[in-house]
């Protein structure tokens, strides 16, 4: 073995392990042009050496050799082909050129950094801004713990609820609208339908403040009755009920307030 050159000793263990080229590219998953390359010392085809190095550890595993012993062949092998030895130094000045120093890398963070804050700090905040969407169903409160039993007793629906507003229809001529403003001390939750049109959910935060208008009536359904005050026509009404209640009530024109006051 010592007098064959290193492509017929590649050869000779690769045959000993009765393995033919298709089946050791399998195995290693390396290219069988590259090893039948290495068999036939064709380094002009072959990859950097730093790659060929690799391609060898694999081998030897399987064809029963030392790794070390193969590197070693090699080495004298390309020592032969000066052109080659060309081909690791080529392939180390690309890879120095492509690497990115750590110090560049860290600056362009502390960069990216600097420039999100300022991006963020940029956009104007909102604290009173009302989250608002309309609701295909409504079966419950998602801040209610205990449901407890509603002020009034008109339940509310996804759909429009069909409402008896012709007394109000009738009170019109007294007010020309009526309005509703709504200001949390907590989060509170609302289910609001105005007039006949479709309900949908308004989420309100503490401090902050919604007002509405209808021509004849508002349903409502409020999840945290403590979490919010209630002003009918600037008039402020008196409180819905306990933190975590939730309740349903309507108001028809401007017969509540007087109710209510």
């Amino acid at each position: 073995m010592e007098n064959l050159s290193f492509g017929e000793f590649l050869k000779k263990k690769r045959e000993e392990q009765g393995l033919s080229l298709d089946e050791l590219a399998n195995r290693t998953k390396i290219r069988k042009e590259f090893l039948k390359a290495l068999e036939e010392e064709r380094l002009e085809v072959l990859p950097a050496p730093v790659f060929v190095k690799g391609f060898l550890r694999l081998s030897a595993r399987e064809i029963d050799t030392e790794p070390e012993e193969l590197i070693s062949r090699f080495e004298t092998l390309a020592k032969e082909h000066p052109s080659y030895r060309f081909k690791e130094e080529d392939w180390l000045k690309k890879e120095k050129k492509l690497r990115i120093p750590y110090k560049t890398i860290f600056i362009i963070l502390v960069i990216i950094t600097i420039l999100s804050i300022l991006v963020y700090l940029s956009i104007p905040k909102n604290h009173s801004e009302i989250e608002i969407k309309e609701i295909p169903t409504i079966e419950e409160s998602p801040f209610s713990a205990n449901q407890e039993e509603p002020v009034a007793m008109s339940p509310s629906t996804a759909s429009p609820i069909p409402l008896d507003i012709s007394e109000a229809k009738k009170r019109k001529t007294e007010i020309e609208e009526i309005s509703l403003k709504f200001k949390a001390k907590e989060k509170t939750w609302i289910q609001i339908q105005i007039d006949e049109k479709r309900p949908y959910e308004v989420l309100l935060r503490p401090g902050d403040t919604y007002k509405i208008k209808a021509k004849y009536c508002f349903h409502l359904k409020v999840g945290n009755a403590g979490g919010v005050r209630l002003f009918l026509n600037d008039i402020p009404l008196e409180p819905l009920g306990k933190s975590g209640e939730v309740v349903s009530f309507t108001i028809l024109g401007s017969a509540l307030i007087k109710e209510k006051r």
